[in-house]
C-alpha cells in the first residue's frame, strides 16, 4: 500500500492543497512543489484504480466462463 502510505505522510505534512498554493517553487512560472506532487499522487490513485477495476472484471469473466 505505497500509495496510501504517502497520502497519509502528505497528510501529515500539511500539503493540503491550500498550503501547497502558498508555498511556491520560485521559479515563477505558477506551478509549486505541492501542487505537481498532488497531480502524481492523484495519478497513482487513479492507476491503482484502474488495476483494481481491470481485476474485478477479469474475475468476473473467469467466473461467468466456469459457471
Amino acid at each position: 500500500m505505497e500509495v496510501a502510505e504517502r497520502i497519509r505522510e502528505a497528510d501529515e505534512v500539511g500539503w493540503g492543497m491550500e498550503e501547497a498554493e502558498r508555498r511556491g517553487d520560485g521559479d515563477g512560472d505558477g506551478e509549486d512543489k505541492g501542487m505537481e506532487a498532488s497531480r502524481e499522487l492523484m495519478v497513482e490513485v487513479e492507476m491503482v484504480m484502474w488495476r483494481r477495476w481491470v481485476a474485478v472484471a477479469a474475475v468476473a469473466m473467469i467466473v461467468a466462463v466456469t459457471w
